[in-house]
């Protein structure tokens, strides 16, 4: 009785939302999404290691990253849990790290694993597999990638001033140049639709943010023919003590930003429009279903919003995210939410020999622990 209730609030939830996106004006567009279409998606954190040091990073909820090593779970384990994963109805994957270039096993790297998962589209012939990335690595690696059977690709750039990198991502600014060359190559190895994420920041304090450069962050992607751009408010974890002092979520001065952006693209309406936004924003932003992605069409390019507020969830004094997707570690467990405790250890249970009907049960049990 319970689950049919939750079910019910579930329905009336999504079908509000859906009647609200009808109502927007033509050049903004609305997503709704249910916990069925979320159990569909898989994240898989390759490594935990990374080239970068992003002050905001929550590292899949992983905890800190740590540099670059060759340490990481065979690709036999982590196939394995996959292809189950897949057999239970996952048909989306998201390969993401740390960084997931960096990614190296007794089997090879990222591009013999990619290989690894294409015979999957045997059982789900419409399997999308796509990786989210800084890009750095990206010029070495995209071509590649794309024969191997990568379907797409999102770049992370969350900023384009080289004092703002060194501050706040790395220090060594050649990689910022290196990024830029990623999403040339991205896009030449035609991994599309090519999606660039903008995590938004600004603190006045420390004299530091990206929100006045959101017009040549925007002008970079068209350059590169980006699909979408997706903007991002910061998530809250706990490694990350300056949350507060960054954190804008649909601020006067992030307001401010995002109508003179829309002025620079010609948008319709841009203060209305960003009012809307902001709307939707305080509306759906704590919501745990549906998840609303909105925003807003740019003749070929769509400005999209994902705006998060502190934690959507609590657990004792642990604060969670999500959930977005089930969430595979580079541990091997698996997380229902960012930021949550690791439950059904799968990759123990592939080391110890359990069969695909134990992988299975196992991978429904943590399904049915989505909030």
């Amino acid at each position: 009785m319970i689950r049919s209730e939750a079910a019910l609030a579930e329905h009336r939830a999504i079908t509000s939302a859906a009647a609200l996106g009808a109502g927007l004006p033509s050049h903004m567009w609305l997503r709704v999404h249910d916990r069925a279409w979320i159990s569909r998606r898989l994240r898989v954190s390759l490594t935990d290691h990374c080239n970068y040091s992003c002050f905001f990073c929550h590292n899949e909820g992983q905890g800190r990253v740590r540099p670059a090593s060759l340490a990481s779970a065979p690709f036999e384990e982590i196939t394995s849990i996959i292809r189950i994963a897949v057999q239970e109805g996952v048909d989306t994957l998201k390969l993401t790290g740390g960084e997931p270039l960096l990614y190296r096993s007794r089997g090879g790297g990222i591009v013999d694993f990619i290989e690894r998962l294409s015979p999957l589209r045997a059982v789900t012939p419409h399997l999308d597999i796509s990786l989210t990335t800084n890009g750095s690595l990206m010029p070495e690696y995209a071509i590649k990638l794309r024969e191997a059977g990568l379907n797409r690709v999102t770049l992370s750039l969350p900023t384009l001033q080289p004092h703002t990198f060194c501050c706040l991502i790395s220090p060594d600014v050649g990689l910022l140049g290196r990024s830029i060359a990623g999403l040339r190559a991205a896009r030449d190895a035609e991994l599309s639709p090519l999606k660039v994420n903008v995590p938004l920041y600004h603190s006045d304090r420390h004299r530091l943010g990206n929100l006045q450069e959101l017009r040549q962050l925007l002008d970079t992607a068209r350059e590169f023919d980006v699909a979408e751009v997706r903007l991002f408010t910061l998530l809250w974890h706990p490694d990350f003590p300056q949350f507060d002092a960054f954190y804008q979520f649909f601020s006067r001065e992030m307001r401010r930003s995002l109508v003179l952006l829309l002025e620079h693209c010609d948008a319709p309406a841009p203060q209305d429009t960003v009012e809307m936004l902001a709307e939707l924003a305080f509306s759906f932003g704590s919501r745990l279903y549906p998840k609303v992605e909105f925003g807003v069409n740019l003749d070929s390019l769509a400005l999209g919003f994902e705006p998060m507020v502190r934690s959507r969830l609590s657990q004792g004094d642990r604060f969670q995210e999500g959930p977005y997707a089930m969430r595979l570690g580079s541990d091997g467990a698996l997380r229902p939410t960012l930021n949550g405790l690791p439950s059904h250890e799968l990759i123990k249970a592939v080391r110890h020999g359990a069969d695909d009907a134990a992988l299975g049960s196992l991978y429904h049990a943590a399904l049915e622990e989505l909030p």
